[in-house]
């Protein structure tokens, strides 16, 4: 019996001593050990682990206590998210047998300091080195044939770095967004894919300016003739930077190029210019007026956001795509309201008749306006159309809105009443969101429709919704548990007048009651669907049978 009890708990000894060393492995043929100075190794031969964001990683609940890594001769790979939010590491020692580095591997390493990459390395994964803040010095090595988008994120210790001559590609994606100290960016000599000037990054023949580095101090820059466009993310947060001019060479500008310039008071555009991407003057906090050249017919979403002392949006004289009335842009025919600039001192405005659409963003952040008179043209409000304007307070939209998009109204903090038309059938995801002083809102039609993720988030217990019994309206308010009070309302004769920018009368019978239509998808008296076959929500086009389009060929409307 006695040695019987004694194999047992040797047998346990030994399950027990098997399962710590499978808790220390780290791969096929890695295993590590954390010392109690916080020095962990990692020995072995061949590729490491990879781990997915917060889970699997072994050393995970030990992540604080890690200062310092040691990786031994022998590993070939380190493995994805291997050393994410490793706060306190501050030393990282890596053998020239690693190959390859996981994506996200170093992210949020913040107190690392310096690191020399093998080089057997190609690829600095995206995310690698993302928010490590301390990192000042990084030897990349020639090899290197890749960098992916933010690779070195928030790397905001780093004052210098040299691509290597073997790197052929470079992310357009923010590969250096945050860096705000980086003042250079060299290229090696006999690079066949890039070139530096005055720290300047660009592809080798100087068309394509890469990155005008976050850290370089001096206050006005001219972009060299040679240039014929403007990457994303290119002046990304450059706060030193007051004043650009942009040669008659450039042609396109991308996303979120001038982004972050908050001291930028001037930008001057030359003729050429025909397309500036999303978001690309996002927070230029010093802006007050910007001018475009009439070359430009592609501009994208959301362009001026806290641009907090732009007071005009000018077009010069000549475009075809887009036109400016007291310093409010348009489309060139009038029917879109393209952008209204966030620092207009007008507290009320009247949005001219023949205005169809209102683009997405256009009264974005708005601080002076209380009053908004909408046209009776009016068809469609883009997503955050009006979005944080906190001091707008009554809404009474007009008969033929059909749609308001994705949180058109959001974040509108003195709105407290709302009217939507009988007109409008389709209420985008979060329309009303964090409107907290909200308190009535009418809704007409018994079958207008609500996005399924809602469109009062966070108004506050005051709302109260008046609709039709039985309309979508109730349903959804029993549903999200927001106060409804049954109200009738008038149904609005449809008119018989021609739509004069469709061809011919738009009108169709509803296969249900029989309601002559003139316009919509859905029946004004019962709801039922509009028959089936393509036609354009804006102006009332019908594609003709047996033929499919994208584009609505009167107006340009996607064809749904």
């Amino acid at each position: 019996m006695k040695r019987l009890s004694i194999l047992m708990l040797t047998l346990i000894l030994c399950l027990v001593a098997g399962l710590a060393l499978a808790d220390e492995k780290c791969g096929p043929n890695l295993t590590w050990t954390l010392s109690d100075a916080g020095v962990l190794t990692i020995q072995g031969t061949g590729p490491m682990d990879s781990y997915s964001y917060g889970s699997g990683i072994p050393w995970k609940d030990q992540r604080d206590n890690i200062k310092s890594v040691v990786i031994e001769e022998g590993v070939t790979s380190i493995g994805e998210y291997a050393f994410y939010w490793c706060r306190n590491l501050t030393t990282v020692s890596l053998p020239e047998s690693v190959a390859s580095i996981g994506q996200y591997a170093f992210e949020n390493c913040s107190k690392l300091v310096s690191l020399n990459i093998p080089t057997g390395v190609t690829v600095i994964p995206k995310w690698c080195f993302y928010g490590c803040k301390a990192l000042n010095s990084l030897t990349l090595p020639e090899g290197l044939t890749t960098i992916e988008e933010l690779a070195f994120a928030d790397c905001e210790s780093i004052l210098e770095l040299t691509i290597p001559a073997s790197v052929v590609s470079i992310s357009d994606d923010r590969v250096f967004k945050g860096c705000d100290r980086l003042a250079g960016i060299n290229v090696a000599v006999g690079n066949p894919s890039y070139i530096s000037v005055d720290g300047v990054l660009y592809n080798a023949d100087q068309t394509i300016l890469m990155c005008y580095p976050a850290g370089k101090a001096i206050p006005s820059f001219t972009v060299p003739q040679s240039v014929t466009s403007i990457a994303a993310y290119a002046f990304y947060w450059n706060e030193n930077i007051t004043s650009i001019t942009i040669p008659n060479t450039v042609t396109t500008i991308g996303n979120d190029a001038f982004a972050g310039c908050s001291k930028m008071t001037s930008i001057n555009f030359a003729e050429g210019l025909v397309s500036i991407g999303n978001t690309a003057f996002h927070q230029c906090r010093s802006l007050t007026t910007i001018v475009f050249p009439a070359s430009l017919i592609s501009l994208g979403d959301d362009m001026f956001e806290s641009c907090s002392k732009l007071t005009r949006i000018e077009v010069a004289e000549g475009s075809t795509a887009f036109t400016s009335v007291d310093g409010v842009l348009f489309s060139d025919d009038m029917t879109t309201l393209v952008a209204f600039p966030p620092a207009a001192t007008k507290n009320a405005y009247v949005i001219p008749e023949g205005v169809t659409t209102i683009g997405e963003y256009a009264f974005l952040y708005n601080k002076n306006l209380v009053s908004i008179t909408f046209p009776s043209t009016l068809i469609t409000i883009g997503s955050s159309a009006f979005s944080g304007c906190d001091k707008i307070t009554t809404i009474d939209l007009p008969e033929g809105l059909v749609s308001l998009d994705y949180h058109a109204f959001s974040s509108c903090d003195s709105l407290t009443i709302v009217t939507i038309p009988y007109s409008c059938l389709s209420l985008g995801d979060g329309v009303f969101d964090w409107d907290e002083h909200l308190t009535t809102v009418n809704i007409k039609n018994p079958y207008t429709s609500f996005d399924r993720w809602g469109v009062f988030g966070f108004c506050g217990d005051a709302l109260t919704v008046y609709a039709p019994a039985g309309s979508t309206a109730e349903a959804h308010c029993t549903e999200e548990n927001i106060k409804f009070v049954v109200k009738a309302f008038d149904v609005p004769a449809p008119t018989q007048e021609p739509n004069t920018n469709a061809q011919g009368n738009d009108t169709w019978t509803c296969p249900e009651c029989g309601t002559e239509m003139n316009r919509g998808k859905f029946c004004f008296e019962c709801g039922t669907p509009r028959p089936q076959g393509q036609a354009c929500t804006n102006c009332g086009y019908e594609v003709p049978e047996g033929m499919t389009m994208k584009f609505c060929p009167e107006c340009g409307t996607k064809l749904e």
